[in-house]
C-alpha cells in the first residue's frame, strides 16, 4: 500500500457519507448493560471494509452488490471492522476505556449448517483502551451474569476460553 494514503482517506474510503453510526459520546442512563454502552453502526457498509479485513476471497460470503452510486456495498456479516472503523475515525474524542455492547443484525451468504443461518444476531461487548486479562475477565463475568438472570445454567451452555500469544510476548 502506497505510505502516502493516510488512516483518514483508508476510512473516508471505506465509509460512506449518507450512513449514520450511533457512537455513545456521553453517557445515557437508558442504553446500558452491566456498565457497557450500547452501540451500533449501519447494516450497509463498503465491501471495501471486510476485504480489507479478511482479504478478496470474503466476498464471497457477503451479501454484496453496487448501489446505484456506483458503491460496492455488503449487508455487515460482523460487527468488529465497522466497529474498529468507529473507533479509529473519533479516536481523538472518545476517552478510554470504552465499554461498548450491541445486538446487531448480520448477514452471511454461506451454506447453512446447523446452528449456522445466513441471517443472524450476534452479542458484541468489546472493552477498548485495558491493558492486560481484566477486559476478558470482565467480559466473561458479564456474560455469566446474564445467563444466570436469564436461568440458564452450565447444564445449558459452556464457556471455552483460548489463550493466544500477545504480539510483545512473542
Amino acid at each position: 500500500m502506497d505510505k502516502s494514503i493516510t488512516l483518514f482517506k483508508i476510512l473516508e474510503y471505506i465509509s460512506f457519507k449518507f450512513i449514520q453510526w450511533y457512537i455513545p459520546l456521553k453517557p445515557s442512563s437508558q442504553r446500558y448493560f452491566f456498565f457497557f454502552q450500547r452501540y451500533d453502526s449501519p447494516v450497509l457498509e463498503s465491501e471495501a471494509l471486510y476485504v480489507r479485513k479478511a482479504g478478496e476471497e470474503v466476498t464471497d460470503q457477503l451479501y454484496n452488490f453496487v448501489d446505484k452510486g456506483g458503491r460496492s456495498v455488503a449487508l455487515r456479516p460482523e460487527m468488529t471492522p465497522s466497529l474498529a472503523r468507529m473507533v479509529m475515525a473519533k479516536r481523538n474524542t472518545l476517552a478510554l476505556p470504552l465499554k461498548w455492547f450491541s445486538l446487531p443484525q448480520c448477514w452471511r451468504y454461506e451454506r447453512m449448517t446447523r446452528g449456522r443461518r445466513r441471517e443472524h444476531y450476534q452479542w458484541n461487548m468489546d472493552v477498548w483502551g485495558v491493558p492486560g486479562p481484566e477486559a476478558e475477565v470482565e467480559l466473561l463475568a458479564a456474560a455469566v451474569t446474564f445467563f444466570k438472570k436469564v436461568g440458564l445454567t452450565s447444564e445449558d451452555i459452556g464457556i471455552k476460553v483460548g489463550v493466544s500469544e500477545r504480539k510483545e510476548e512473542r
